[in-house]
């Protein structure tokens, strides 16, 4: 289906630095601005809601340099969750406790974002008050949201999909019905006590569903404040029995956490609530690899490459490691400087060399191997190396571009 572009603006912060300079009685200050810039607008035309919808998109610091794909993280009610969830996304990957993810906010600009609940009543011959437009909601992400994002960006077929109170229904709906839509679902400050149409009970429906044969492989995470179950005794009964049914229901290859979040509100758990998801969704004990037994096996890089082969066969898509984190060696780039640190030349060489596989616009992982081969006595390749990462620190403008070229001259005068 074809999309119109309405608009792109950027979503950013202002950032003001001030400096003073008390000389005298007329003191001269200087301010500088700047901006923090955390993603853009997109402004579509919808065929399938009838409307102009904004699409608020984030997109990794170092997408620009790398080839790898990215799995796209969807959240509806982006006005209020998107800043928040792409603050947890960057401290998580930067400490490679899940991947770099591209984030899609999808705000409620248009006022209707009741219209995305499911259609429920406390009873199971109630009558619904508002909703009953989900399913459209799920068609213009899947017929529209998909293919524009997929399209523009280096895209991973890992999708997670997450709703808050009523834009949770989406959420179910896509687990129910749609189950190759997203691999992972979180449901933020979600109702288990209420009823559909048909007189269902969601509880039934969502055990129902987890026990399933042929279903693809996802997890679901359902979350409510401690507060909520406090204040109404039938949220609280409603989340011991999901818990006491999944306890004795065989989920097959369906995951389901429940978390209720002790002292936290309605809306002010979904912090709290977007950390435990991801945690849950990607397990540090699965998801990180043990640098510091395989730096010191036989074969560091054979091995970091095996690991992440079967962590990507468990995802279905290719995952890679992480280039570097914040202050931390366990990555790429810090295990090659412990390496190289033992002065074994060897596997210095092979690791940067499979790292660069990975990140080959990576300035800082070519310089590394220039130095890897130039220590092993491999002078043609160094210089090789040496020229190729200096065009690429002019293709990106890198600070240090100087001190590349004094290093390449050094090379060709050996």
């Amino acid at each position: 289906m074809l999309i119109k572009i309405i608009g792109v603006t950027a979503v950013a912060l202002q950032l003001l630095f001030g400096y003073s300079f008390n000389a005298n009685a007329a003191d001269v200050v200087t301010q500088e601005r700047s901006q923090i810039t955390i993603g853009e607008v997109h402004t579509i035309h919808s065929e399938v809601l009838g409307e102009g919808r904004e699409l608020q998109i984030y997109i990794p610091p170092n997408y620009e340099n790398n080839t790898k794909v990215y799995p796209v993280i969807y959240t509806f009610d982006g006005e209020f969750v998107f800043q928040t969830l792409v603050s947890i996304v960057e401290h998580k990957s930067s400490r490679d406790l899940m991947p770099e993810s591209i984030v899609v906010g999808i705000p409620s600009n248009t006022g209707k974002r009741l219209d995305i609940a499911l259609p429920l009543s406390t009873t199971a011959d109630g009558e619904a008050h508002f909703g009953g437009k989900t399913d459209d909601y799920l068609t213009f992400l899947n017929d529209e949201v998909f293919p524009y994002i997929e399209e523009k960006y280096r895209t991973a077929s890992h999708r997670t999909i997450i709703g808050m109170s009523p834009t949770v229904g989406p959420v179910y709906e896509s687990f129910w019905n749609r189950p190759d839509m997203f691999q992972a679902n979180i449901a933020l400050a979600a109702d288990l006590h209420m009823f559909l149409p048909n007189g269902e009970n969601i509880i039934d429906k969502i055990i129902e569903k987890a026990k399933e044969n042929n279903r693809p492989n996802m997890k679901l995470y359902i979350s409510r404040g401690g507060l909520d179950t406090i204040a109404n005794q039938e949220v609280a009964e409603s989340y011991n029995q999901l818990v006491e049914l999944l306890v004795a229901t065989d989920t097959g290859s369906t995951d389901v956490m429940v978390d209720v979040l002790e002292g936290q509100d309605h809306y002010g758990s979904a912090m709290p609530a977007l950390y435990n998801a991801f945690e849950f969704i990607y397990p540090k004990e699965q998801w990180r690899p043990d640098y510091i037994a395989i730096r010191e096996g036989k074969d560091p890089a054979g091995d970091i490459k095996t690991f992440y082969g079967n962590l990507s066969r468990q995802y279905g898509y290719e995952i890679v490691p992480i280039e570097k984190g914040f202050w931390m060696g366990l990555t790429l780039a810090g295990t090659g400087r412990y390496l190289s640190r033992q002065q074994d030349a060897s596997k210095t060489v092979a690791w940067y060399e499979m790292a660069i596989n990975y990140y080959p616009n990576s300035v800082w992982l070519n310089s590394s191997l220039v130095t890897a081969y130039d220590n092993n006595g491999q002078l043609d390749k160094a210089i090789k190396i040496a020229e190729q990462t200096v065009a690429l620190a002019e293709q990106q403008n890198h600070l240090y571009i100087s001190a590349f070229k004094e290093e390449l001259e050094a090379l060709q005068a050996q």
